[in-house]
């Protein structure tokens, strides 16, 4: 007997389509990974600074750099500035140099950008790698202009990541639920201290603290303020340390993906 032509015979069309569902799915990308880099400016250069680093922004858009692996958004509070650029996991360490590839594009901007950035004093306060927590972040369905962003840099308490996962995973259920308009987005300290940021992304400070203040979302929704209640409990129950911080998204300073 031949059993040559038998496989053929078998792998029918409709076979051939339930092998292709009963295949494992492709896996998800890996989170993405950010540098956050935080100076703080002397005051007497401070304007400069800020003046140099949207010469920067402009220099990149005129060589049109690829904004998904050179751009970035810069954040301002106070005397520091917050500087969040994208970062290609194959290349982490190094990273990508935007000045680098302006020069490169163009070699006439070296004398503009070298002029911009002299004098100016700052000084590294820290710099730091962090990678996206998708399971611990909330998107609502359409994302507000930026403005600026809250943050919370926390310590979980020893022993407790699972219940802070619960914990702002029951807090994001009650955002989708009154549809919170705020991206809330998770992140955790790779290179550098161990921490948790929370991040949240708005408009504008009038907004994020008066009609949008959850306080005030919640006003009237018993079963809404029961929950958010329960959840920040359990929250504050697994953190060990909290410090906010709140900075303004500089459109000028930066070259957004």
């Amino acid at each position: 007997m031949k059993f040559r032509s038998v496989l053929p015979a078998l792998l029918s069309p409709t076979l051939l389509v339930t092998l292709a569902v009963a295949q494992d799915p492709p896996a998800a990308p890996p989170p993405p990974v950010f540098q956050v880099t935080t100076l703080e400016l002397s005051p007497a250069t401070m304007a400069a600074w800020r003046d140099a680093r949207a010469k920067m922004a402009e220099a990149a858009k005129a060589a049109n750099l690829p904004v998904a692996e050179f751009g970035w958004w810069d954040y301002n509070n106070g005397n520091r500035t917050v500087i969040v650029t994208p970062r290609n996991r194959a290349d982490i360490l190094q990273g990508a140099n935007a000045r680098a590839r302006i020069l490169a594009v163009n070699p006439a901007a070296d004398t503009a950008l070298t002029a911009a950035f002299e004098g100016i004093q700052v000084t590294l306060v820290s710099q730091e790698l962090i990678v996206a927590q998708p399971n611990r972040t909330y998107e609502p369905a359409t994302v507000p202009a930026p403005g600026g962003v809250a943050i919370l840099n926390i310590r979980i308490a020893p022993g407790q990541g699972q219940a802070f996962t619960e914990a702002v995973q029951a807090m994001n259920k009650v955002r989708a639920d009154i549809k919170y308009p705020y991206p809330m987005r998770s992140f955790g300290v790779r290179f550098g201290e161990s921490r948790t940021v929370l991040a949240t992304f708005f408009d504008n400070r009038e907004a994020y603290y008066g009609k949008n203040q959850m306080g005030r979302l919640l006003e009237g929704n018993a079963a809404a303020m029961a929950e958010w209640q329960a959840a920040v409990q359990k929250f504050n129950a697994a953190t060990a340390d909290i410090t906010p911080e709140v900075a303004t998204y500089s459109t000028r300073q930066s070259y957004a993906p």
